[in-house]
């Protein structure tokens, strides 16, 4: 109403972000695709400014069967990342490739993001690459190669408290038969109320 875009650049794929996380995937992609057609419309590059919303969009659509939407939305992001070469939208695009890549081309797509590494990308979205990677492995008949993988996302959102896609990287290891790694304690368990409140 006041015209300020940027407030709902922020807001709304937050909401579209959550509802990824809880599995909601139809809210995810109404959410995302209102923030993606602004941000078109207005002229702002994702790949310019991390968080990448594209990446949120594109994972929504593959997860409910939209490969052909899902294509689609990468090859404009693809264009916006060859804009900018900012290194954590490559590594978001090359994770969204990993998506819908064949069977024999999913490990060199999700490498390539990883190698990024998480100081670029970000812990969160590091995770995310790691649960996504280990999903697709177990999509294309390779769960026992997915273990570690998802190990290494269920430990990352453990960390962050990202319970929604802790549920997650914890059912994707139960379906492959695997059980969730033991969670480190909380260092501040032992303490009492006066001592929080000291800490």
């Amino acid at each position: 109403r006041l015209g300020v875009g940027s407030r709902l650049d922020r807001a709304v794929p937050a909401l579209g972000l959550l509802a990824l996380g809880c599995g909601d995937l139809d809210a995810a992609i109404e959410h995302l695709v209102e923030v993606r057609k602004t941000q078109l419309e207005q002229g702002w590059c994702d790949a310019a400014v991390p968080p990448h919303r594209a990446r949120d969009l594109i994972e929504a659509l593959v997860r409910a069967g939209r490969a052909a939407d899902a294509q689609r939305e990468i090859s404009i992001f693809e264009q916006e990342c060859r804009q900018t070469e900012r290194p954590s939208a490559l590594a978001a695009l090359a994770c969204c490739r990993g998506l819908l890549a064949s069977p024999d081309a999913v490990d060199g797509h999700f490498r390539d993001s990883l190698a990024h590494g998480s100081d670029v990308v970000g812990p969160f979205e590091h995770a995310r690459t790691l649960l996504a990677y280990g999903r697709r492995l177990r999509e294309v008949g390779r769960a026992g190669e997915a273990a570690e993988h998802l190990e290494g996302a269920f430990t990352g959102f453990a960390q962050l408290g990202a319970e929604p896609w802790l549920a997650q990287a914890s059912c994707e290891l139960e379906a492959r038969g695997a059980t969730p790694p033991d969670l480190p304690a909380d260092p501040l368990s032992g303490l009492g109320r006066r001592e929080l409140q000291v800490a």
